[in-house]
């Protein structure tokens, strides 16, 4: 199988497609940086741009053997099996070389922020974004083989990317409703003028005529679809990435910008905490289980794809 993933290495390192998203990740590197330094925030645009240059390399590079050079392959005398693995250790490679290619240019433009961060805090956040990477390599490699067609691979990669992304942050307005919201309404019952109770959002301090009610909010999802969403923004990476900017948020900040940041936020409209470096047990759990949920993803692509693939019929 060595001769099967130094020929995939061969089709990278002799693609000009390899060397433009070489390029293009060292520019998102720099804007990356950036954006870090300037406005204290990774962007969700960013880790888009990531993963379309993984999607679109690994679908024309895997894809376009897929649909033609593995039945030669197999003519010679290798396994469908060798053949799947061998193009999935040479893609997480490269997936592997390009992301520390993007760390190291990430860290170079933004020493100041890496020199004031913990490492165990960098070192937790580095393996989570590199879970997700070989995750999306995974899925791309499963899709190029099931798929069979350069073109075909490439678009349906693209289009799960997007789709990855334009879903995340309806998924958290969704999460983020309460099932109860509180109004007030007087203690005589008045009604208006359809006979239902008075109902008012905000209650005057000094009012004591009003009292509390909790109402059910309507919008509010639970039960087994709850479930689902909970387990799908946990799968989500740029739900992740969201939790990721709460965490490392703080050290985007220099202990100068720190606490004239915090003179400046009103605890009425900002939680205290927004730029605490302490880790509280939430964000620990989050950063110790967020890598496990890439990792499942590809724990069951690669096994399925390898599968499908080998009881897969050529025309």
């Amino acid at each position: 199988m060595s001769k099967l993933i130094r020929a995939a290495f061969y089709r990278y390192f002799h693609s000009i497609l390899f060397y433009v998203c070489l390029a293009l990740s060292l520019i998102s590197a720099a804007v990356f940086s950036y954006a870090v330094r300037r406005d204290k925030e990774m962007y969700a645009g960013l880790l888009l741009l990531q993963s379309l240059i993984y999607a679109v390399l690994l679908s024309v590079t895997v894809g376009g053997e897929a649909s033609g050079g593995c039945k030669n392959k197999i003519i010679y005398g290798y396994s469908r099996l060798q053949i799947y693995f061998s193009e999935l250790i040479a893609a997480s490679a490269v997936v592997s070389g390009i992301y520390l290619f993007y760390i190291i240019f990430s860290f170079l433009f933004n020493i100041s922020t890496v020199s004031q961060t913990p490492v165990s805090l960098i070192m937790q956040s580095l393996l989570g974004f590199y879970c997700i990477s070989l995750c999306i390599c995974a899925l791309c490699v499963f899709i190029s083989f099931a798929s069979g067609k350069t073109i075909a691979a490439a678009i349906i990669c693209v289009i799960l990317v997007f789709g990855i992304y334009i879903t995340w942050e309806p998924t958290e307005t969704v999460l983020n409703k309460s099932e109860y919201f509180t109004v007030y309404t007087p203690k005589n019952g008045a009604k208006d003028e359809s006979g239902q109770p008075v109902l008012q959002g905000v209650r005057d301090p000094d009012d004591e005529d009003m009292i509390e009610v909790k109402q059910k909010n309507p919008e509010y999802v639970g039960g087994f679809a709850r479930t689902l969403l909970v387990l799908y923004r946990d799968l989500n990476p740029y739900c992740q990435l969201k939790r990721y900017n709460a965490v490392l948020r703080p050290y985007f900040y220099t202990e100068e910008e720190r606490r004239h940041a915090n003179g400046l936020i009103s605890p009425y409209l900002i939680d205290a905490g927004y730029l605490d470096t302490d880790i509280t047990e939430d964000e620990q759990k989050f950063l110790d289980t967020a890598p496990l949920y890439p990792l499942a993803v590809t724990a069951v692509t690669v096994p399925l794809g390898a599968l499908l693939y080998r009881k897969k019929k050529f025309r």
